[in-house]
């Protein structure tokens, strides 16, 4: 195996500053499988294309934190009993690290999300490595790996469960199966079979669930736009800005508004592009723009263009594109999520999932998703749309 390379420290040997380095050097320095590591994450480009040292040292932290984990989770467990609860072994302090309390059973809904985002990440690095694009296969199957995994301990630990032993070892398994490549070294010692990691399999990986893809997409996407929105407002307070929506340093709850319909503007030009292309044509832009109203020209032209990118690009069949289904419930994907806001915005003390009726107004009249009746919203829920909800902060 070899990378396209150069053997010089973070910038051009041509530059002339005395800053080559050998493959027998930096296996010195970094070890064999830091230094290919670090070789990997500088291939398959031109751009860039260095043994960065940096690269090497967070590489050789990263490799004893993993293997640290994975001694403790693997080694350690403590399963649970079924009358057992995750949240009092964890207070009773008789395990020394929270991620050994392991459950076994029925999975929950984070451990399906998991099991689903690895076969994703299984099946992406396979084909780069097919296709020899050994910094792509870095990215999916290690990088990305050690953070679906980082994001489901979080969540299960919010949501008071841990995680599920199954889930546990199939993540240890194929990361070392998906790693040897790179660093053959670490991942025989984390194998710990009688017959070396080199002669075994890949994972195979099963079907993905386009489903759960979907949700964990969702997922990710919102909790991002909700610590994005709250990091906004610390900023704004911290420049001494007037005009805040909320005070971030004081107690809060936040409403998340979900629309369960398209706004009917949409609507209707979904309808034209459909009817344009119920012949088998292609979407012509121009004469679909000579039916949009002056009024709505400046939010239908990007919408319509849009459709027109997804048609053309995306791969999805037309129906997908204009039927517009999201693909999972997005309340109960809500609801999941509630344990890990709290417990990742600072102060939050309280998360209402609304649902805003289909008839769209300023003075919309929503339902809560707990079934807890009819209330007034105000008229930021108007821009929620499927897949992505309106948010509001406010101090209580």
């Amino acid at each position: 195996m070899s990378w396209s390379v150069q053997g010089c420290v973070s910038s051009a040997c041509t530059k002339s500053t005395g800053n080559f380095l050998t493959l027998t050097s930096a296996v010195q320095k970094f070890g064999a499988d830091a230094t290919r590591i670090s070789l990997a994450d500088g291939s398959d480009g031109i751009d860039d294309a260095n043994f960065e040292e940096t690269t090497a040292n967070a590489t050789i932290l990263k490799l004893f934190e993993l293997k640290r984990w994975t001694e403790n989770a693997i080694q350690h467990t403590r399963l649970l009993g079924p009358d057992e609860d995750f949240c009092q072994v964890r207070a009773a302090g008789e395990v020394e690290h929270v991620d050994s309390i392991q459950r076994t059973g029925a999975m929950v809904f984070w451990d399906s999300l998991f099991m689903n985002d690895m076969n994703v990440l299984i099946s992406q690095t396979i084909q780069a490595y097919k296709l020899t694009n050994f910094k792509a296969a870095l990215k999916c199957g290690f990088y990305d790996f050690t953070a679906a995994r980082d994001s489901y301990r979080a969540a299960t630990q919010s949501a008071s469960v841990g995680m599920h032993h199954d889930c546990v070892r199939y993540y240890v398994e194929s990361q070392a199966l998906l790693v040897c490549i790179f660093a053959p070294h670490w991942a025989d010692y984390i194998w710990r079979e009688p017959s070396t990691i080199q002669l075994e399999r890949f994972p195979r990986a099963t079907e993905p669930s386009s489903q759960l893809q979907a949700t964990s997409e969702y997922i990710k996407s919102t909790t991002a736009r909700v610590l994005a929105a709250h990091a906004g407002q610390q900023k704004r307070l911290a420049k001494g800005k007037k005009g805040l929506l909320f005070d971030p340093t004081q107690d809060k709850a936040l409403n998340i508004y979900v629309a369960k319909s398209w706004p009917p503007w949409q609507q209707r030009y979904v309808d034209l592009v459909r009817e344009q292309l119920g012949g088998g044509a292609s979407l012509d832009v121009k004469s679909v723009a000579k039916m949009v109203g002056k009024a709505d020209m400046k939010r239908a032209m990007p919408f319509i263009q849009d459709l027109k990118r997804r048609l053309e690009e995306s791969g999805e069949s037309p129906d997908a594109v204009l039927d517009r289904i999201l693909g999972f419930d997005e309340v109960e994907a809500l609801k999941e999520m509630v344990a890990i806001l709290r417990s990742t915005v600072p102060k939050l003390k309280g998360i209402n999932v609304i649902i805003v009726d289909d008839e769209r107004g300023q003075n919309e009249t929503s339902s809560n998703a707990g079934g807890n009746g009819t209330v007034e919203v105000p008229q930021v829920a108007s821009s929620a749309e499927p897949g992505n909800p309106s948010l509001e902060f406010f101090n209580v």
